[in-house]
């Protein structure tokens, strides 16, 4: 409404501008216009006429046609029609002048046997001038309206949008930090050096930029805005975009819907606090008491079985190991990050941890000890490859790696929304909020408490830092709980919003300092980790995640199975009897896991990887699931083509949107056309530019 009011005022003043002008232009266009009045060369011809004798073009009275001739020449002088030549018949009865030199002063006028030849250089030069003076009256016209236009778009568009911009400038300093950080220098004019050639004539592009800046801070405000405003919680209008989407099936959006509704029934520190941190860490874990570090036995040595090379990749495939060589990986995980060094995490105690993760893992289809693992190899892998744009300390790196061990310890199989329904102890316990895991994060406790043996955090276990550990764990535990998920899409974007790119913090250019600066904004970015590697199934090459999607499905399958026996409503995507596997994977990928990683791979393009993993999987489930509807023998024909139709435009939609640059678009492959060496083939591609 109020732009259509600036457009109204500002097309009335305009319009009242033009009017005023209209008006000018007709008022004084008549006085610059030449119009001839001068008749007398019409008269002395007609006189000329009277005197000759029509018949044989004879003068009658040659005296009396002479001293004519003479008065009319003398009357011209200072005329429009001086004559040049006077012929009657054949005989020139009169030569005054010479020809003038241009053609177009020149005429000639013939009445009877009258022709003269006459000269009006003067009647086109007092034209001319009349002409010229129209054209500037026009320029001049057109100069004004130009002014009234500019002043009158200055007035009530021009200023307030200044107003505004200063204002942003002065209030929004850290959309203007974002801008920076994307390589734009809102808040400084460009420098000219001193030697600069002040005559140059090149277009300024100040004002470009200034308005482009502008557009640019407007838009962000305008997203942040949306994230925001609104009486939901902080990620519901992403929720209301996807039940509003025509092209979301019904199965996605009651999945989304139960998703979101799963539980329904600071200080700053900078680089160089972190450096102190960590050094203070490293000396007071070596040399705290005297013999703190007796209590705790030397590391262990990394087994020879251990590929690193595979390790620090996205192929490490943990279904092909045993048990015995999966805690050599995750000790060698520890020290890699430096953990192990100077007893900060003792190895002989996280070696009994990962034994009690083992035990306490149920055989569930999907949430047991090989999830718990590939999860917290996928926090190790997004920690190193962004290792230099995050600068985690040891604390945040121990708290994030002990989290991921433990984050489903104890899971029933069943999700939060069915421990509600059936008003089952733990949701008694924890008040039918984030149920599971607040029950993750006391059993990891009890563990700690029930075998001193385990008590991974010994080193630090009567300082201030067990108690930020114990913090920082517990935010990353409970940020698994799905019902948050879409919260944490909406705070990733703001964050993104606000700082923009994690440039490597020693790369020319950078301020030396990581983009998450304050202590909410490091939870943040550990919450995120945890929480991407938790739903990182879909970015891992295909031969890991269609092993992955089985398992998962199957448990979704069990809980189904176990709400119809209950005489419960079966959820979204868990009864199979009527559930696409195939396309339950194309709407979780596109609803659930690309909106969260494409902002974290915007904010860390180092793990572009996962992203083209990510496309490439959907493009996959694609094919498989327009195999599918081919192959169903109880839809008629038209609803199998409008299905295929559908598919073929959000896969191009999805590409559109997530495809990593310098890829070619891809398109939906037949049903198991891409085999484990496929995939392979996409990653090693680029396997050089994602190590450690």
């Amino acid at each position: 409404k109020e732009s259509s009011k600036i457009g109204s005022t500002l097309s009335e003043s305009i319009s009242k501008e033009v009017a005023a002008l209209v008006m000018i232009a007709i008022l004084v266009a008549p006085l610059l216009a030449f119009d001839e009045v001068d008749q007398s060369l019409s008269v002395y011809m007609d006189t000329f006429q009277l005197m000759v004798n029509p018949s044989d073009c004879s003068i009658a009275d040659r005296a009396a046609f002479d001293r004519q001739v003479v008065a009319y020449n003398e009357y011209m002088e200072d005329g429009y029609y001086k004559p040049v030549t006077l012929s009657v018949g054949i005989d020139v009865v009169g030569d005054f002048r010479k020809l003038p030199n241009r053609k177009d002063d020149i005429s000639r006028v013939e009445e009877g046997c009258i022709e003269m030849v006459v000269d009006i250089g003067k009647k086109n030069e007092e034209s001319a001038f009349f002409n010229i003076g129209l054209v500037m009256f026009v320029i001049i016209l057109l100069l004004l309206f130009s002014m009234l236009l500019n002043a009158t778009v200055t007035r009530l568009v021009v200023n307030p949008l200044e107003r505004m911009f200063n204002s942003i400038q002065t209030n929004a300093k850290q959309m203007f930090e974002a801008l920076g950080s994307m390589g734009i220098d809102p808040m400084e004019k460009e420098k000219k050096d001193d030697d600069e050639d002040e005559g140059d004539d090149g277009p300024d592009e100040d004002e470009e930029d200034e308005l482009a800046n502008m557009e640019a801070v407007v838009l962000k405000m305008s997203k942040l805005v949306a994230h925001v405003s609104g009486s939901g919680a902080q990620g519901s209008h992403i929720v209301d975009t996807l039940l509003d989407d025509n092209t979301v099936d019904d199965t996605a959006k009651d999945y989304i819907r139960n998703m979101a509704d799963a539980n329904a029934g600071s200080k700053s520190m900078n680089k160089v606090d972190r450096e102190q941190l960590s050094r203070r860490l490293t000396k007071t874990y070596a040399d705290q008491n005297g013999n703190m570090l007796n209590q705790v036995a030397a590391p262990a040595q990394i087994s020879k079985n251990v590929d690193f090379d595979l390790l620090d990749s996205y192929e490490w495939n943990v279904f092909v190991l045993p048990d015995e060589e999966i805690f050599q990986y995750i000790i060698a995980m520890f020290d890699q990050l430096g953990l192990l060094e100077g007893g900060f995490v003792p190895a002989p105690q996280l070696m009994e941890l990962l034994k009690h993760v083992r035990a306490e893992m149920p055989e569930n289809p999907y949430h047991n000890f090989h999830h718990v693992i590939d999860v917290t190899h996928t926090v190790y892998r997004m920690i190193c490859l962004t290792n230099m744009a995050t600068d985690m300390t040891k604390l945040e790196k121990m708290s994030i790696m002990i989290g991921a061990l433990c984050h489903d310890l104890g899971h029933p199989g069943s999700n939060n929304a069915f421990l509600v329904n059936t008003k089952h102890q733990l949701a008694t316990r924890y008040n039918d909020t984030s149920v599971l895991e607040n029950s993750h994060v006391s059993r990891l406790y009890s563990i700690i408490e029930e075998h001193p043996e385990a008590d991974v955090f010994i080193s630090i276990k009567d300082s201030q830092d067990w108690w930020e550990v114990r913090k920082m764990i517990i935010q990353c535990i409970l940020c698994t709980d799905m019902a948050k998920h879409f919260e944490m899409v909406s705070k990733i974007e703001v964050f993104h919003e606000l700082r923009g790119v994690a440039h490597d913090i020693d790369a020319p250019g950078s301020d030396g300092e990581s983009i998450f600066k304050t202590k909410e904004e490091r939870n943040l970015m550990l919450c995120l980790f945890m929480h991407a590697a938790d739903i990182s199934n879909p970015v891992k090459p295909l031969f890991l995640y269609e092993n992955w999607v089985g398992r998962v499905m199957e448990e979704f399958f069990r809980q189904g199975d176990m709400e119809k026996a209950k005489g419960m409503q079966i959820s979204p995507m868990m009864d199979r009897t009527i559930t696409s596997t195939n396309l339950s994977q194309v709407n979780f990928i596109e609803f659930v896991v690309a909106p969260l990683y494409a902002t974290t791979i915007k904010i860390f393009p180092q793990l572009y990887q996962m992203e083209a993993n990510l496309c490439s999987n959907r493009a996959e489930y694609g094919g498989r699931y327009v195999s599918e509807v081919q192959q169903m023998t109880n839809k008629d024909a038209a609803w199998k083509e409008e299905e295929c139709s559908k598919l073929e435009k959000r896969l191009s939609a999805f590409n559109t949107k997530h495809l990593p640059l310098g890829q070619m678009p891809m398109k939906a492959p037949r049903a198991s056309t891409m085999t484990r060496s496929t995939v392979a083939d996409l990653s090693h591609s680029k396997k050089s530019a994602i190590r450690k």
